[in-house]
């Protein structure tokens, strides 16, 4: 499995169990390596789940390269008590989360 493949394994799950909630996770240099990919295939394909990247510096960065992909639907969270707002999203929705790497 490669570094991000979180990403790609939870949009596989989501088309074959819609029903179901999840939330895939990553690293933010995970996400450079082999994300990016991932992330315009769950774009191109409407994918619907939580994607959780724990960051350290590259917040901004990987936010730049969203909005680059003409996606906005993500925000920073503070706790990952946080997380449980979110698992109602019918979207496709990333978190940043600071501070466990």
């Amino acid at each position: 499995l490669g570094s991000a493949s979180s990403i790609n394994m939870a949009h596989g799950m989501k088309k074959l169990h819609p029903d179901r909630k999840l939330l895939a996770i990553t690293y933010e240099h995970y996400f450079f390596h082999s994300g990016m990919p991932a992330l315009v295939n769950c774009l191109y394909n409407n994918s619907s789940f939580v994607l959780l990247i724990m960051t350290n510096e590259r917040e901004e960065e990987m936010k730049a390269v969203m909005r680059g992909f003409g996606f906005d639907n993500f925000f920073h969270i503070d706790s990952p008590t946080e997380i449980e707002r979110f698992k109602d999203h019918d979207r496709f929705t990333v978190l940043f989360y600071r501070g466990l790497i």
